[in-house]
């Protein structure tokens, strides 16, 4: 079709589909460069030429095509993040740091690219540059949580703790800033606090300050089942199981379906003897998760502790079936299954389960 009609932009296109599907990079290459020589107006599949090159690991190539486009289109987003992107996979952060300039003094009331190259100073080891940048930007823009949160994060790896946690209240005590960064963060002060704690350097101001900042999300977003999360993970963290069980209710009361949460309630329920309560939600569970064998397990468990012998060898033979391959937790589910029989004066079956917890 090609030999037959030089200007039908649809043959060339079809054409580098065809040997881009057969990794033909190469061809596809030729094909889309040989389009926009031939055929006026078909720049736009210059950005098809440039992945056709990253495809083929020609990373050069595709810069060129970027600055091609760029030179057609003027500065614009997809073009100068490509060209970060690839400048820092080379190991070029001063290319990168440029393009990103650029981009934020095309758009300077754009503030997704001024966040993008905050980010990008730090990771350049910037840190005090990027800092500076979002102070700035916050004397124009006082209401930017996005900045402060950035800010905030900014602070804390400098050090200077007081002023990262004023920006953050500041943030939390604001409805209009984004939920998910305010779960994030609670997230993360979450996992450097179980450190902390495992390693016995925790500090009491910093617990404090965590749970102010879960508390405050839940006051503000009472609707938001992530909240109810990570202020859980948190009271789990400092081993208050009993608010922690009530947060990780609530939370999937509120629509929260992640399978951690449902594990570390249960496993939270057995460890204060909430036997009706495991049984309970280990059958809701059941109905989102049917197989996951910890489920199944903490359903066992419950049963064995209600007494219910018979529903309980049940939902433990489930658990052992789905758990093949877990040795950890097939030993566990043998060692209640022994005490089960071993209550139903199934003695055989009893010693066998025994035997195979010793086995594993």
């Amino acid at each position: 079709a090609l030999r037959l009609e030089r200007q039908n932009k649809f043959y060339y296109v079809q054409a580098a589909e065809i040997y881009g599907g057969l990794l033909e990079f190469k061809k596809a290459q030729q094909v889309l460069e040989q389009l926009v020589k031939e055929v006026p107006g078909t720049e736009e599949y210059l950005y098809n030429l440039a992945a056709f090159y990253l495809y083929d690991n020609q990373p050069v190539e595709a810069v060129r095509v970027y600055n091609q486009i760029e030179k057609l289109v003027g500065v614009e987003e997809t073009t100068s993040m490509q060209k970060q992107r690839i400048f820092l996979e080379q190991g070029q952060v001063a290319a990168a740091l440029a393009e990103g300039e650029k981009l934020l003094n095309a758009f300077p009331d754009e503030e997704k690219y001024l966040l993008d190259y905050a980010q990008l100073l730090a990771q350049a080891n910037q840190g005090s540059q990027a800092v500076t940048l979002l102070q700035e930007y916050l004397k124009q823009n006082e209401a930017s949580s996005n900045a402060r949160f950035l800010l905030a994060g900014f602070l804390r790896d400098g050090g200077q703790v007081a002023e990262s946690q004023r920006l953050l209240w500041q943030n939390f005590n604001d409805p209009a800033a984004d939920v998910g960064s305010k779960v994030l963060v609670v997230g993360t002060y979450n996992s450097v606090l179980g450190g902390q704690l495992g390693a016995g350097t925790a500090d009491t101001a910093t617990v404090a300050f965590v749970r102010k900042l879960a508390s405050r999300l839940m006051e503000l977003h009472p609707e938001e089942g992530q909240a109810c999360v990570v202020a859980a993970d948190l009271e789990m963290i400092l081993r208050n199981e009993r608010r922690a069980i009530d947060l990780y209710y609530r939370a999937t009361r509120l629509g929260a379906t992640e399978f951690e949460v449902w594990q570390n309630l249960l496993l939270l329920e057995s460890q204060v003897g909430l036997s009706d309560s495991i049984v309970n939600h280990a059958e809701q569970a059941i109905e989102l998760f049917p197989n996951q064998p910890e489920i199944h397990y903490f359903h066992g468990y419950g049963l064995l502790v209600l007494k219910r012998y018979a529903p309980a060898v049940r939902a433990l033979e489930q658990a052992k079936k789905l758990a093949a391959g877990n040795a950890g937790l097939q030993k566990e589910i043998n060692a209640l299954l022994g005490d089960t029989y071993q209550a139903m004066e199934e003695y055989a079956k009893s010693a066998a389960a025994y035997e195979a917890v010793l086995q594993t």
